[in-house]
């Protein structure tokens, strides 16, 4: 197969199974049991285009390559790694509790609690 030819094929592989995911998602299946059935279904209907039969283990080849590259579908939404930082849910800020770090290092038995008060 040519480079542009397997290019084609790669991405057609990646777009069927982020849609066979969803497709399993929808139908209330989580975990392994998604994962397993999106990727009997994407080698499936991969195999058509693909003029051969197409294993599952070959279609998690490539979706674990392009998770690693970066191409999943969620990673190409996001331009720029900013971007992708933004979307990311804000974390609730530190904050400080003096009176705490004492009363754990005296019930600790730590030498020198007392200076820590």
């Amino acid at each position: 197969m040519t480079k542009p030819a397997e290019s084609e094929l790669r991405q057609l592989i990646l777009s069927l199974h982020d849609e066979a995911t969803l497709t399993a998602r929808a139908k209330g299946m989580t975990g392994a049991v998604a994962e397993l059935v999106a990727l009997q279904e994407t080698a499936s209907l991969a195999s058509g285009p693909a003029r051969r039969t197409m294993s599952e283990e070959e279609v998690m080849r490539l979706v674990l390559q392009a998770r690693r590259l970066g191409l999943a579908r969620q990673d190409r939404t996001a331009a720029t790694p900013a971007e992708r930082a933004a979307r990311r849910p804000a974390r609730a800020p530190l904050t400080a509790q003096p009176r705490r770090l004492p009363a754990l290092a005296a019930a600790a038995g730590v030498q020198g609690a007392a200076r820590l008060a």
